[in-house]
């Protein structure tokens, strides 16, 4: 699929807790280019750490970028 250029996020205590409502373990936050076949049974690697896709979301609904919502930790990612 290739590797998209990605901006990390760590996420603040409140981003966290709120994220914590639907996915306990959300750690960090990537905004990619919108691309079609990005799942989250995929996984993603920055700087030598590897991140599950707890969540692909497309905020506004428009294509043109997505939020991948992630966790790391456990199971190498």
């Amino acid at each position: 699929m290739g590797k998209p250029y990605a901006k990390k996020e760590d996420l603040s205590g409140r981003e966290l807790f709120a994220a914590q409502a639907a996915q306990s373990e959300v750690t960090t936050r990537f905004r990619i280019r919108y691309r079609t076949g990005v799942t989250a049974k995929m996984r993603l690697l920055c700087d030598g750490v590897i991140y599950n896709i707890e969540a692909v979301l497309d905020r506004d609904g428009r294509k043109r970028e997505l939020q991948l919502m992630c966790s790391s930790g456990l199971n190498n990612g």
